[in-house]
């Protein structure tokens, strides 16, 4: 189940030399999920297919991290959660994680 805007709360990216760590507060609850900073980008698409249940930006777009932890991952994001962790990187690196 995909969480509505009022069940989620700001992420947080703590980041240090070669790691992101990104924690993302959803239903009470937090997940830390820990990225290698050369292998992590945020990308949205408009191809909804494996979606359900997600909520677009006003322009139909969907918004994932894709990254790399022990594996490749994908997951899913909320709009307002993607861009708090595209401006919070920026802010702290100047690097610019986001395909769009």
């Amino acid at each position: 189940m995909f969480l509505s805007h009022s069940e989620m709360s700001t992420p947080k990216v703590i980041i240090d030399d070669t790691f992101y760590k990104v924690i993302l507060s959803r239903d009470d609850k937090d997940t830390e999920l820990t990225f290698l900073i050369k292998d992590f980008n945020v990308v949205r698409s408009d191809d909804a297919e494996d979606n359900t249940g997600r909520y677009p930006d006003e322009d139909g777009y969907y918004y994932y991290i894709f990254g790399l932890m022990d594996n490749e991952v994908s997951i899913s994001l909320e709009p307002e959660e993607a861009e708090s962790i595209v401006e919070q990187i920026f802010k702290a690196t100047g690097n610019h994680v986001n395909d769009y």
